[in-house]
């Protein structure tokens, strides 16, 4: 499955996964920063507002894979695995 996250400090912030950027930054916005972000508030404030507060805090918005992590049982895990797209390289959280 492929969503958007915040990457923060080269770490995939699992709190902003979502299907769509524009959410994940949404998710980050209010997770990572205490804002409160009111239904109907346009995407180009809200791209904005991000723009404003990524830089500081080295953010920024990328294309993921979502998996789930298989147990050499083949039972689930507890977690997920995520890879960023755009990086070339894999970053896992769980």
């Amino acid at each position: 499955m492929k969503g958007w996250a915040i990457e923060e400090r080269g770490e995939i912030l699992v709190t902003t996964v979502s299907p769509h950027r524009i959410a994940a930054i949404v998710n980050w916005l209010v997770v990572s920063q205490g804002m409160i972000v009111m239904q109907g508030t346009p995407d180009a404030a809200i791209e904005s507002c991000f723009a404003d507060r990524a830089g500081p805090a080295e953010a920024e918005a990328v294309e993921v894979t979502i998996s789930r992590v298989m147990r050499s049982s083949g039972s689930p895990k507890a977690g997920v695995h995520l890879s960023a797209i755009d990086l070339g390289e894999e970053t896992a959280n769980a």
